[in-house]
């Protein structure tokens, strides 16, 4: 499955409401790590899996970035980990 699908269907997700995306950078010897969360699927919250907060209102507060589209997402390197 393409990473576009995947996206498109959070009931496949491994790690359901959230999905693993990395992308990795010239700069950088490892990948920048995210997750996408099902309620707001276009956008990168920078945070590992392993250090997900305990509720709703403190992952939303964390540093991400919001694209316009899932595909805009991908086009700006990030894929599905």
């Amino acid at each position: 499955m393409n990473d576009l699908a995947m996206i498109n269907q959070p009931h496949k997700w491994p790690y359901f409401p959230f999905l693993p995306m990395k992308r990795w950078l010239q700069s950088m010897n490892v990948p920048e790590v995210g997750v996408i969360w099902s309620s707001s699927p276009t956008k990168v919250t920078f945070i590992s899996l392993l250090d997900l907060p305990k509720t709703a209102k403190e992952f939303e507060s964390l540093l991400g970035k919001v694209y316009t589209s899932s595909e805009e997402m991908l086009t700006d390197g990030w894929v599905v980990d």
